[in-house]
């Protein structure tokens, strides 16, 4: 079987499912079979192993595909979505799927009022690690398209203000806020849980 692959970029993700899973179906399979109606139609082996960009940009497809069908939210696949985009992506189909989801990075930024950064001033130091609990509005968006923003709350066991210095001398924005970092140790994680999606039964 040989896999010709012209470009995922700017076709609709739920027209070419098919494609994106056909394709990773190959990476994941010695031997592919192809069914139309339920009926094989072809069989054949992988010849080469597929490259990394395609197989990417299959993930892409499908990542995008699932945030479709659970937001509603629907556009051409970008030519470029770094990783860490990516990785936001996954995370925010997490959220919907579960209910809950891992912040990638282990990295947050937050919109704080003057008495809110007063607050962590005063709780914190250069050097301690606190616990966070924050509710916050999750807006992702992608090649310029937005998702439905999500009401969330997030949770670090152990996170460190990293930008502590800049908050002491941070001018307010005109919404009268400053934005305050926080950043998880190596072995510890941000949890994000969903205040205003339905509350999905875990097995």
């Amino acid at each position: 079987m040989d896999v010709h692959v012209s470009g995922l970029a700017g076709h609709w993700p739920s027209a070419i499912r098919p494609v994106a899973d056909l394709l990773l179906a190959a990476e994941a399979h010695e031997v592919i079979e192809v069914h139309l109606a339920d009926k094989p139609v072809a069989r054949g082996h992988a010849r080469e192993p597929l490259s990394a960009a395609v197989l990417d940009s299959a993930r892409l497809v499908i990542l995008l595909d699932d945030l479709r069908k659970l937001t509603g939210t629907h556009f051409p696949t970008p030519a470029e979505v770094a990783p860490g985009e990516v990785a936001m992506l996954a995370a925010l189909r997490d959220l919907h799927t579960h209910g809950k989801a891992v912040m990638p990075g282990g990295t947050l930024s937050a919109e704080v009022n003057e008495q809110g950064r007063g607050h962590l001033l005063e709780v914190t130091d250069d050097n301690s690690d606190c616990r966070l609990v924050i509710d916050a509005r999750w807006e992702q968006t992608c090649a310029e398209q937005k998702f439905p923003p999500v009401e969330v709350r997030v949770y670090g066991p152990r996170v460190r203000l990293a930008n502590r210095a800049e908050l002491e001398t941070a001018r307010p924005s005109e919404h009268g806020s400053v934005t305050a970092r926080f950043t998880c140790p190596d072995d510890q994680v941000l949890e994000v849980r969903s205040k205003s999606l339905p509350r999905i039964a875990e097995g």
